[in-house]
């Protein structure tokens, strides 16, 4: 998707709710409430584009935030796996998913136990 250009109107109803979002973010980031809009179509259609249909996009789960770790960090980790996932050769993903839930199963056997019999 282009980024630069000539931007052209487009006129939304949306939700109240969605409204003060919008309104509340824009004032806590100090942008204009069309710039976060923008920001978040743009984001929006490129999950839509990954997932390939809005029926899709709708009943793909989130990734789990966790706390313990920070939000770049897990998104550094998921954009690397979702990488492999959709690039690298069938073998490479086997690899993948065979170290990840070995390394998982040291700290919850129970857990893994079964992830770890189906992929082998």
């Amino acid at each position: 998707m282009e980024k630069s250009g000539k931007r052209v109107h487009l006129n939304l109803k949306v939700l109240p709710d969605i409204k003060s979002a919008i309104e509340r973010i824009a004032g806590r980031e100090r942008r204009s409430e069309s710039n976060v809009a923008e920001i978040l179509l743009e984001w929006a259609l490129n999950q839509l584009d990954r997932a390939g249909s809005t029926l899709t996009l709708i009943q793909s789960e989130a990734p789990v935030q966790m706390p313990r770790i920070s939000r770049e960090t897990q998104e550094i980790l998921f954009t690397a796996l979702r990488t492999i996932l959709e690039r690298a050769p069938a073998s490479v993903v086997e690899d993948t998913i065979r170290r990840i839930t070995d390394t998982a199963a040291k700290y919850d056997d129970d857990r893994w136990r079964h992830a770890e019999k189906k992929s082998r």
